[in-house]
């Protein structure tokens, strides 16, 4: 059970810090109001010492807190990277906190501090193929719109940050990610070897933001260092195109994982894996396979696109409240739904409905012929 505790009195020290730091040479300063589990932030302002051993306790001048932080921190993981705090002593492999990396922080329970600096890091950030876990360097929330270059299209097909993601697509944006917030990592999904750099910062009527970074979406769920991204293009129910929005829970293990209302093309759903952490346990597993149900608990069936579990990865897909084959409706795949395939090769195009020649590439060739005839009266044979 996720644990939301932030005390009155807590509350009042850092106002009161926040006054302070007004009146220092400090230019910026971030907010981090963090959960118990797993949090994905960012640490992008120049500092003296940046070395694990000191960041995160009160001999680092730039972390303010009341809480002793290493004492609740499980561990950080960075791309690659991953420190482990046991018994007053750091392990692994991760030994300085980069500016410019993104870190998934494993919590114990809920911490708050304040982290200050004169200077942030906006640098440019080299992408490999794959995934690449980076920062984001303002202390401002800005649009994507605002913050990303034109050329992002031209290197990126997504972006995933904390239970929120975008699909590059034909030249348009989609997804629950519309803004980037201070103090927060994002992973960035390349196609190839790129080079990236955030677009200058828009001015705002703060000079000075703080992170609230406590989602309010992960009421049920907890949020686990590895997601799966399904961008749902369409959804088919009862013959037609559905439009109006829809509630989806996606499940592993009969498990609910994930969920997020459909309201529009290329939504996001976000399944939440196993990523060896209490709070996830029988979550997703590699290339484990996903259903997708509404909330009345009716099985949406993946006609189009993968339906497979991939770390830090995305599938398009398309929905249907009938599986595939099943063109009268009738959820049950017989002689029926045989003959109109055979009506449609023969006859040529006799298939008007758009859901129903969905449903009738079986093979999934985008052509309707006598290799998805086959294929069906091999699953009614065998069932």
């Amino acid at each position: 059970m996720r644990m939301n505790k932030f005390k009155a009195y807590y509350l009042t020290i850092f106002l009161s810090l926040f006054s302070y730091l007004e009146s220092q040479d400090n230019d910026y300063y971030f907010f981090y109001n963090l959960n118990e589990g797993a949090n994905l932030i960012s640490f992008p302002l120049i500092i003296d010492n940046n070395g694990i051993e000191s960041f995160f306790t009160n001999n680092n001048p730039n972390l303010i807190s009341n809480y002793d932080i290493p004492s609740n921190l499980i561990s950080i993981i960075s791309e690659g990277e991953i420190g482990l705090y046991n018994n007053d002593n750091w392990a692994g492999s991760l030994d300085q906190i980069s500016t410019t990396k993104g870190y998934w922080l494993i919590l114990d329970e809920s911490i708050s501090f304040l982290y200050n600096g004169s200077n942030i890091n906006n640098t440019t950030y080299y992408l490999h193929p794959g995934s690449n876990l980076i920062a984001y360097p303002y202390n401002s929330e800005q649009s994507i719109n605002d913050i990303l270059p034109i050329y992002t299209q031209d290197i990126l097909s997504a972006i995933i940050g904390q239970n929120k993601s975008l699909l590059f697509h034909n030249n348009e944006v989609y997804g629950s990610l519309t803004s980037f917030k201070p103090g927060a990592g994002y992973w960035f999904i390349s196609d190839d070897y790129s080079i990236f750099q955030y677009s200058n910062e828009v001015q705002n009527t703060s000079s000075n933001a703080s992170n609230l970074y406590r989602d309010s979406n992960m009421e049920n769920i907890n949020q686990s260092i590895v997601q799966s991204i399904y961008f749902v293009e369409s959804i088919f129910i009862s013959g037609e195109e559905n439009l109006d929005e829809l509630a989806l829970n996606i499940y592993c293990n009969e498990m609910i994982v994930g969920q997020r209302n459909w309201n529009n093309k290329f939504s996001d759903l976000i399944a939440m894996g196993n990523d060896g952490y209490g709070w996830t346990n029988d979550y997703c597993t590699a290339n484990e396979k996903v259903e997708i149900k509404n909330n009345s608990g009716d099985k949406l069936h993946i006609v189009r696109g993968g339906n497979e579990w991939i770390a830090n990865n995305y599938n398009i897909i398309t929905l249907s409240d009938t599986d595939l084959g099943d063109l009268n409706f009738d959820n049950n795949r017989n002689i029926t739904d045989i003959i109109i395939m055979i009506e449609h090769i023969t006859e040529i195009n006799t298939i008007n409905n758009p859901h129903k020649i969905l449903l009738a590439d079986i093979n999934l060739d985008e052509t309707i012929n006598i290799s998805d005839i086959i294929i069906n009266i091999e699953y009614i044979l065998n069932n």
